[in-house]
């Protein structure tokens, strides 16, 4: 009963020397509920010039060559759009627009006679 009584302190004291060995005396003073979208810690020191021209060189090179033109995988700023168009009309040389739109319509025409004539198979 004697050896049960010593091993039952040792191992009380064993936990109580863990628990209190384990808190870290930095984290004592942090606070426990941090203010949501408020960075807490400690203030960041400010990037030298020749850091930051590093950087910009790094993230330049990384983007490619589509970054400088504003397309591609969105690197770079994009022009705003401009008033007025400066986009050619297609090269029409040689085609028949009037044709093709006459077939558009006959092909229309066919899609739609066939459906009415499915629907009306179905229902007899």
């Amino acid at each position: 009963m004697k050896n049960r009584s010593v091993l039952l302190t040792i191992g009380a004291v064993v936990s109580a020397a863990l628990v209190v060995g384990a808190c870290d005396s930095q984290e004592a003073n942090r606070p426990l509920n941090p203010k949501k979208g408020e960075y807490a810690g400690k203030p960041h020191t400010p990037l030298s010039e020749e850091t930051l021209v590093a950087l910009r060189a790094r993230a330049a090179y990384q983007a490619g060559p589509t970054a400088a033109r504003g397309g591609g995988s969105g690197g770079g700023a994009v022009d705003p759009p401009k008033a007025t168009s400066d986009v050619r009309p297609p090269a029409a040389a040689g085609i028949n627009m009037e044709a093709l739109r006459r077939r558009a319509a006959n092909l229309k025409q066919q899609m739609r006679t066939k459906s009415a004539g499915n629907e009306a198979g179905e229902l007899s």
